[in-house]
């Protein structure tokens, strides 16, 4: 098997402004998923082919971010005050 290509992810603002987060994404990316994880790497928040992210039911603290598409991921954390 091919490994994943790690692409880097941005997120903007960090730390997030009312919840809300915007990831920059390549160009390229049309279909992709969208997962958010707390520290205990526990699946908190989910969604496909959307960068614009309203995260403000999740508790204050520091997250990771994991967008996937085809056989490239990327990596982003996310803080929420």
């Amino acid at each position: 098997t091919v490994a994943a290509a790690i692409m880097e992810v941005k997120a903007f603002p960090n730390p997030a402004v009312n919840g809300q987060v915007t990831l920059g994404l390549p160009q390229s990316w049309k279909q992709y998923q969208v997962e958010i994880f707390d520290m205990q790497s526990k699946l908190v928040y989910s969604v496909a082919n959307e960068c614009n992210l309203d995260l403000k039911q999740l508790p204050k603290g520091q997250y990771i971010g994991r967008v996937t598409t085809g056989g490239s991921k990327g990596f982003v954390q996310i803080t929420l005050e």
